[in-house]
């Protein structure tokens, strides 16, 4: 399924808008009549002033390739100002990088589409049961379901995955180490209506 996610920069404007309208008017807003009328707010003005978008389409899997390299890209700075980052060692300051590196590449790539759902839950902490959640996707055989849990690393850095498996119900019954290669990925999307994959995107920029 393709989807096309708002400007990043009018989302981040938006979400401001509407925390601040809720914490105001708690109980009265309502979001999608809010976000309609923004969302048009911006697209006229970005109509009369001739500003013109592109769109940028990917998938979840680049999301998640993305997010893998840019970690990798780091370790040369986090070596040279001395923050551990290998399994069994890192501490606060590396597990934050991470949050935010996760939350800006993939998170908020994703934001139309979880807006109205259930959130992903933090990037490498283990959660007892998905069924609240949102969540990456993997596909696997034999399994009722996977989530993404956080990376790994074995011979190289950040080349394994540490995946939750589900079952039907949604409640993780083991955790495994798998390979990065060759990987698909999607989003689960939980919302209170149905269950919905993602696996295709379209993004404006």
């Amino acid at each position: 399924m393709s989807i096309i996610c708002f400007n990043r920069y009018y989302y981040k404007l938006f979400t401001t808008m509407l925390s601040k309208i809720n914490s105001c008017q708690e109980g009265v807003c309502n979001f999608f009549c809010v976000q309609s009328l923004f969302n048009g707010v911006v697209f006229g003005i970005m109509g009369a002033l001739g500003m013109k978008y592109e769109i940028w389409e990917t998938s979840v899997s680049k999301l998640i390739q993305a997010f893998q390299q840019s970690l990798v890209a780091l370790l040369p700075m986090m070596e040279r100002v001395k923050i551990p980052w290998k399994d069994g060692n890192a501490y606060d300051d590396w597990d934050e990088i991470c949050d935010v590196l996760f939350k800006n590449i993939v998170v908020n790539s994703l934001h139309c589409r979880l807006s109205d759902s259930k959130p992903l839950p933090p990037y490498g902490i283990r959660q007892d049961n998905y069924e609240s959640k949102s969540f990456i996707g993997i596909e696997m055989q034999n399994v009722s379901h996977a989530a993404f849990v956080g990376f790994k690393s074995g011979e190289e850095p950040f080349n394994q995955l540490e995946v939750a498996i589900l079952n039907k119900d949604f409640y993780c019954i083991e955790y495994r180490t798998i390979g990065f290669d060759n990987v698909c990925f999607f989003l689960y999307k939980n919302s209170n209506k149905d269950i919905e994959q993602v696996n295709m995107l379209e993004i404006e920029l």
